[in-house]
């Protein structure tokens, strides 16, 4: 379906900076005990630049999870002395009060009341800081937000657009993710929600006195100690977005003619039909293009994480690991029986082809 030596060029070209997506997965995983799913997706949502997900119960160390993710790719809270073009995090956490200036900035009312005479009065927002302008954005509780703020997150989740007073206004972000305790159910969020390419589910551990103990050693050092995450990338952000620009531009460029019998189409079309029958997800047709590009990401990282990308020549076909990534971060709800019975189904399917 994808030009094979295309892919296996990416994995070497992008080997350096992958090398460091490695790097970071590898560190948060020794600071978050058992959350390895979580953590490649958000690894897979700075690749791709796709928003992201996290469900589960409060206190599962979602937002740590973020925080964490961010200080390694060198991104911080806003402050005033941090350049512009070195991006910041901007986290906020929605409620049904929330409004859209607390957001996207306040107007500032000095400029539209005062000035100097005969000065032209006009509407400006005080953008410092603000979401539009952050290069990673977290939403906490991001289905708690009022109409208005939900309306305005359709195109900045979407499109990459701010509409601003009959403006469309283009925003800065390169990783989104969201945040929610559970997966909303009324026809006014379901459009936000299917806006967020990956969806991840956690949950509290076990109670369990092995995985206690366990969880316990690892995490108190994040609660109450000093943490070891000092190591930043260094101009990490600047060279992603020119890496994603050559995977866009492979992906647009390397289609192949489309074979009917093929492993990828036959695949994702068991798992699309099964799991819709299932309930387990609606797999939108803006999701499931979105997630094929997904999975040709996945399998250039995971060319790197497994030393197959010796050469600029390495050819590189997408396999299983990379398709069960639907099922893993793509339904709109979990269920582990169905989803594991989706995947073996797959797998033996895969077979008759």
């Amino acid at each position: 379906m994808f030009d094979q030596a295309k892919l296996g060029a990416l994995a070497w070209d992008g080997k350096l900076l992958l090398g460091v997506l490695a790097t970071i997965e590898k560190n948060l995983k020794k600071q978050f005990f058992r959350m390895d799913d979580a953590i490649r997706a958000l690894i897979l949502a700075v690749a791709s630049s796709e928003p992201l997900l996290l469900v589960g119960p409060p206190g599962t160390g979602k937002s740590l999870l973020i925080r964490a993710l961010a200080h390694q790719i060198g991104i911080e809270p806003y402050a005033p002395d941090v350049p512009a073009n070195q991006g910041y995090l901007f986290e906020y956490l929605l409620t049904p009060f929330t409004e859209p200036g607390e957001l996207f900035g306040y107007y500032d009312l000095e400029a539209l009341v005062g000035g100097r005479p005969g000065q032209r009065r006009e509407m400006r927002r005080l953008e410092n800081g603000m979401m539009q302008h952050a290069s990673v954005v977290y939403l906490d509780e991001v289905f708690n937000g009022s109409s208005a703020i939900l309306n305005s997150l359709l195109a900045f989740l979407n499109e990459r657009r701010l509409h601003d007073r009959g403006q469309l206004l283009s925003v800065k972000w390169e990783c989104l993710f969201g945040a929610t305790n559970q997966i909303p159910e009324g026809p006014e969020l379901r459009a936000v929600f299917d806006r967020f390419t990956l969806r991840c589910w956690i949950d509290n551990i076990a109670g369990e006195k092995d995985v206690v103990r366990d969880y316990v050693q690892t995490a108190w050092n994040r609660t109450y100690g000093k943490v070891a995450d000092e190591w930043q990338a260094e101009n990490f952000m600047p060279t992603l977005v020119e890496f994603r620009k050559k995977v866009n531009k492979a992906v647009l460029d390397g289609l192949q003619p489309l074979a009917a019998a093929s492993l990828e189409h036959g695949q994702l079309a068991y798992l699309v039909t099964n799991a819709r029958q299932q309930g387990l997800t609606e797999m939108s047709n803006r999701r499931l293009v979105r997630f094929l590009r997904l999975m040709v990401i996945h399998r250039i990282y995971r060319a790197v994480l497994t030393g197959e990308s010796k050469s600029r020549t390495t050819k590189l076909e997408l396999g299983m690991e990379d398709l069960e990534l639907l099922p893993k971060y793509g339904f709109d709800r979990y269920d582990p029986d169905l989803v594991a019975k989706l995947a073996a189904g797959m797998r033996q399917n895969a077979r008759a082809l």
